[in-house]
């Protein structure tokens, strides 16, 4: 799923750029914690890739100063700001429940010329929020600001699969 995805690009990125940062959140801790970081730990003791994590349960990962992976929600602007650092990876699961002064801040931190990234995921259901005006912002000459990938769960090879009465060839992965 989404959080799967976003949880390989946590990894990949932490194992790809030192020094590199990668800042996650999703709409709550529990989201960051039992969701995303939960698909980080375990994708990364299946692949018995390193093991940087600061504690048993925390959504953190760090070598050093400038080489980080964290996942938190902050209850103040000011604890998500301030970071200038190089390859910084930003991602929002669940983005549609982000509250908009991440949105903020986080335009603050990204700077595309310094090799950052931006990651949006999450099903886009709400015209009421932060990421649906993102979705629809563009530049001075019309263009949108944001590339978009759509993933359809329709062509996923489960549904494929199920269509046509056979079992899911992945277990756990989306469904009918």
């Amino acid at each position: 799923g989404k959080s799967f995805c976003a949880a390989v690009l946590i990894s990949w990125w932490y194992d790809s750029f030192d020094p590199g940062v990668v800042i996650s959140t999703a709409p709550t801790f529990t989201d960051v914690k039992d969701v995303l970081w939960k698909e980080v730990r375990t994708i990364r003791a299946r692949a018995g890739l390193r093991n940087d994590f600061i504690g048993p349960a925390a959504p953190e990962m760090r070598s050093s100063q400038s080489h980080y992976a964290k996942g938190y929600t902050a209850s103040r602007s000011e604890s998500f700001q301030g970071r200038h650092d190089q390859r910084m990876l930003f991602i929002f699961d669940e983005m549609t429940g982000v509250d908009p002064v991440y949105w903020t801040t986080t335009k603050t931190m990204f700077q595309a010329q310094a090799g950052h990234a931006w990651l949006c995921i999450g099903n886009p259901v709400d015209t009421n929020t932060q990421a649906y005006l993102e979705d629809m912002t563009t530049d001075e000459e019309g263009a949108a600001t944001w590339s978009k990938f759509e993933l359809s769960s329709i062509s996923h090879p489960n549904i494929a699969a199920e269509l046509q009465g056979l079992p899911a060839p992945i277990p756990g992965a989306v469904s009918l």
